[in-house]
């Protein structure tokens, strides 16, 4: 295990408790948008879904909304699965799931690979693609993001997001032979760090182009399928 992958294991078990849940109105209105987008742009229909790095079930939950199907999420943290309020929820490394090949329609990660190292984050995907039978999508936070750029050096477990924007995500389905089905950049809104003052003037916001010009999160959604 690299330094950088032992700083993320001392950040991830530490107490969890103080951080915001799912009912706050900031992290409603972000990733109840974001499950319904991404309901939107999947052409066929999803039964089964996987998130990965659920953490306290910010994204499973509203996935499991959107798509009205109880979502199974996976994270190695006990700690974040202690306040994660969905039962449907496995301790297990991301690189390492017990799941049966193809088991899931859609596999999901959300701010999750800029916690990873390198290596770690290869051994991820290739995990992810094995227990996917048709979509994997994934977020991350934009490297291209003044206010992203400036927390990412104040933080030392956030910094390899430094790395991450469209043309990285790309870069790394292409890879592994991923055909990508949408990429694009939204969201002015931090589910842990935007004030509930500001989501009224934020929220008429992210329906503007400046979301997709100065967005926080890049997102690929891709098919599993490998190209011919």
């Amino acid at each position: 295990m690299n330094s950088y992958d032992i700083l993320q294991k001392k950040f991830w078990h530490r107490d969890k408790s103080n951080r915001r849940d799912v009912t706050h109105p900031v992290v409603v209105c972000l990733y109840k948008r974001q499950a319904e987008k991404l309901k939107n742009l999947i052409p066929t229909k999803v039964t089964s879904i996987l998130d990965c790095g659920c953490g306290n079930g910010f994204f499973q939950t509203f996935l499991s909304e959107a798509f009205q199907i109880n979502c199974m999420g996976v994270d190695f943290s006990s700690k974040m699965l202690r306040v994660n309020p969905n039962a449907g929820k496995v301790a297990a490394d991301i690189a390492a799931m017990p799941f049966e090949n193809k088991y899931f329609d859609l596999v999901t990660c959300s701010m999750l690979f800029h916690h990873l190292s390198f290596d770690k984050q290869s051994a991820a995907l290739k995990e992810m693609r094995r227990v996917a039978r048709k979509y994997i999508f994934i977020t991350e936070p934009n490297g291209n993001n003044l206010a992203n750029v400036i927390f990412a050096l104040f933080h030392p477990e956030e910094r390899r997001l430094l790395d991450f924007d469209l043309r990285y995500l790309r870069q790394i389905f292409k890879e592994n032979n991923l055909t990508i089905l949408n990429a694009y950049v939204d969201s002015l809104l931090l589910p842990n760090a935007t004030p509930r003052f500001m989501l009224p003037i934020l929220r008429k916001l992210d329906k503007t182009a400046l979301a997709s010009l100065f967005g926080f999160n890049c997102n690929v959604l891709c098919c599993v399928q490998s190209k011919q």
